[in-house]
Parts: structure tokens; C-alpha cells; sequence
């Protein structure tokens, strides 16, 4: 009997353990030299796709890839989503028109430095420590 009650509770402590984070990071380029500025309305789309799935504690960056050197000016919107929905509701909001805004007002750029953009992507969801990163 004790080693019943030895086997139970070992399966019960295992089942203690503490849980692992299940939010998600997702950062986004979007290149706005030559033509690929013409595409900036599928951009949109996809951004405002992607807000939809995102829930509570999710980050998300976007960014432009327009200049010789990127850094941290070129990020046009970042959230990392509180945990009460109705805060969420208005953080989603609010990115979707700061990106609304972007994709309205930006100009063509000659430049592309993917790498740099690359590089902020990988420092900003590690920051982040998102369970998942895309």
C-alpha cells in the first residue's frame, strides 16, 4: 500500500510542475524600397490578420526595412498585449492605426538593409522570451 501511495503522489508532483509560457512574439519587416512599396496594402492585411490571432501577453513588432543602417528608429509599431481583454480590444486598435497611418504617409525608399532588420528581429523577441517566435 505505501508504495501505491508512493506512485500516486510521484505522479501528482509531476503534474505540479510549472506551467510554460504560451504567449508568442512576432515581428515583422516590411520592405519599402522600389516597387515593394506597392504592396503595402497586402502588408496591411497581413498585419491586421496577424493582430487577430495574438491574445493576452503576445508581443508583436513591425518595422520598416528603409534605411542604409537599421536601428531602432525604423520600428513603426510595437505592443506586447496586457492580459484583460477589453485592453487587448484597444491595443489592437490602436497598433492597427498606427499601421494604417505607416502604410498611408511612407515614401518609397532606395535603400534595403534586410540583415540589420534581421538582427532587431532576433534582439526584440529575445527581449520579448516569447514561448513562441516568428
Amino acid at each position: 500500500m505505501k508504495i501505491f501511495s508512493l506512485g500516486i503522489t510521484c505522479i501528482l508532483l509531476a503534474g505540479c510542475s510549472p506551467s510554460q509560457p504560451r504567449n508568442s512574439g512576432v515581428y515583422m519587416l516590411i520592405d519599402t524600397s522600389g516597387t515593394y512599396r506597392e504592396e503595402m496594402q497586402k502588408a496591411e492585411q497581413i498585419i491586421r490578420y496577424t493582430l487577430s490571432r495574438l491574445d493576452a501577453t503576445d508581443s508583436m513588432a513591425v518595422a520598416r526595412v528603409d534605411t542604409g543602417s537599421f536601428s531602432e528608429k525604423d520600428i513603426v509599431a510595437k505592443i506586447t498585449f496586457d492580459d484583460r481583454p477589453s485592453t487587448i480590444n484597444r491595443q489592437k486598435r490602436v497598433f492597427a492605426e498606427q499601421i494604417k497611418t505607416f502604410v498611408e504617409t511612407e515614401s518609397s525608399s532606395p535603400y534595403t538593409d534586410i540583415t540589420g532588420g534581421l538582427l532587431q528581429a532576433v534582439e526584440y523577441l529575445n527581449e520579448k522570451r516569447p514561448a513562441a517566435k516568428t
